[in-house]
This record gives structure tokens, sequence and C-alpha cells, in this order.
């Protein structure tokens, strides 16, 4: 690499970069700026996960206690064998239940300022994301052949995907986790209990209901769904058919400049997609 003066990443720059100490200075600036993107990927996707995992923890301890608040209070005492919990079992009930409720408004609390604080930074890092796919295609469509440039290209995209996706998928995790709440508020043991028990539970059930979803600049959810729909899973079709269209393309020059011809081989026009094809005409350059 340093005797043919090739760049780890071979990127255009606007003045002659073969010279020392420029092409020194540039390669540092390259390593430099692979680190930071790496820890802009992963030293954030970490945090994340943490915090995730952190509520999604505390949700699970939330239906573990109302699975088990009404067995553990019941069956040790009954009044006089009659089935019929007595005063004090009744009042540790809904002590308990009181707690959940709490619990459950504080996890509430956390994933909506989690949601506040995060949710710019999610949506830039999926855009990054997103772009760096649809770059990543792109540039390894158009370079077929040259083994480096593909290996690099085809990495990054990779690379890009499963960063995505672990973003997305730990948002469907905690949405899942959330709305599993309600249900074991409603597989618990509350027929029988007393009214204000009662009322606790619907309380929870109603909370659950609405359900709880991450959302990049809370707008775009933080899903499998959104990750299976987005255009970053589309980018390697479109890209490639626009790259190959443009390898496959005559390219000529006139006296009123560089035009842009649409004859295009029938195999890769076949290939594009309307979207695409549609904005493939000649223009002006």
């Amino acid at each position: 690499m340093v005797t043919s003066r090739a760049l780890m990443y071979q990127t255009w720059y606007p003045f002659n970069v073969s010279t020392s100490p420029t092409f020194e200075i540039i390669q540092i600036t390259q390593v430099i700026a692979t680190f930071r993107i790496s820890a802009l990927s992963f030293a954030l996707l970490h945090l994340y996960a943490n915090l995730v995992c952190i509520a999604c923890t505390q949700l699970h301890k939330i239906k573990d206690a109302l699975l088990h608040v009404k067995q553990k209070d019941m069956e040790p005492e009954y009044n006089k064998g009659d089935g019929i919990p007595t005063e004090g079992d009744e009042q540790r009930m809904q002590n308990e239940v009181k707690d959940i409720v709490r619990h459950h408004q504080q996890v509430f609390r956390y994933l909506q300022t989690m949601q506040d604080y995060t949710n710019s930074i999610i949506g830039g890092i999926l855009l990054f994301l997103m772009l760096m796919t649809c770059t990543a295609a792109f540039t390894a469509v158009l370079n077929l052949g040259d083994t480096t440039d593909m290996t690099q290209s085809i990495m990054v995209y990779v690379g890009a995907m499963c960063v995505a996706f672990v973003y997305c998928g730990f948002g469907t995790l905690l949405a899942d986790t959330f709305d599993s709440v309600r249900h074991a508020a409603w597989n618990s043991d509350w027929v029988g209990t007393p009214v204000t028990y009662q009322k606790s539970i619907s309380f929870i059930i109603m909370i659950s209901i609405k359900g709880f979803e991450l959302k990049a600049w809370k707008v775009v959810s933080v899903s499998n769904s959104t990750f299976m729909s987005s255009r970053a899973v589309a980018s390697w079709s479109k890209a490639s058919c626009l790259g190959l269209a443009l390898r496959n393309a005559r390219w000529f020059e006139s006296s009123w400049g560089k035009k842009f011809s649409h004859e295009i081989l029938a195999i890769v026009w076949d290939r594009c997609p309307p979207s695409i094809v549609m904005h493939l005409g000649s223009y002006d350059r």
C-alpha cells in the first residue's frame, strides 16, 4: 500500500495525494476516521443495548410479581378453612399490587426519558447506516472485477446492515416485553379479589394496551418491521441496477456539454425496478 501509494479507502480529493507528506497525512486521517466510525457504530450500540436490557429486566420483574402476588399471599392462611383470605392477607395483597403499580410507573417514566434522549441519536445513526449501505452497494457494482474494492464494499455493506438489524431487533424486543405485561396482568389470579385490587390490575392493563415503541425522531418506529420494509434493505438491488446502468451506458461529449444517453443493455434495463427506470432518461450535466 505504501510503495504503490494506494490509499486505505479509495476516495477522491481535489489535490494530488501521492506525494509526501500529503499521502501520509491522508492515511493518518483515514485511520482516525475508521476508529471514530467504529466508536460511533459500536460504542453507542452497546449503550443502547444496555438501556433496553435494563428496561426489559424490570418489565420481567413486574410480570413475575403479577403472576405470583396472590398465590403467595392467599395459600398460607385461610379463615377457618372456608377458602376466604383473611383481612391481613387482603391488606398484604393490596400493598404488593400498589408496589407493582408504582414500579410499573417508574419503568414507564424511564422508557419515556430514554425515548426523549435517544430518539434523535438513533435516527441519525439509522440514516447514516442507510446511506452507508446504499453507497457501499453502488461502489461494489462500479468496481466489478476489482477484488479488493469489492471486498471492502461488501464488508461495509454487511456490517452496516448488521448494526441496523441490532438496533431494530432490540426495539422490537422492548415493545414485545412491554406488551407482555398486559398479558401477565390479565392472566394473574385476580378473580374474586377485592375491587381495589382489580382496579390496580386494570390500571396496569390500560397503560400496557397503549404499547410502547422506540422511535427515531419520534416518527419512525425502530423495529424489525421497519427494518424489513425500509429502503436500506432494497439498496443493494437499486444501487446495483444503477451501477450496471452507468457501466454500460454510452458517454459522449459535444459542444453543449456532457450528456448521458439512456442506451443501456437490455439485460440491465430489465433488472431495474420501475422507480429507477423512470429516472434514467437523458439529462444535461
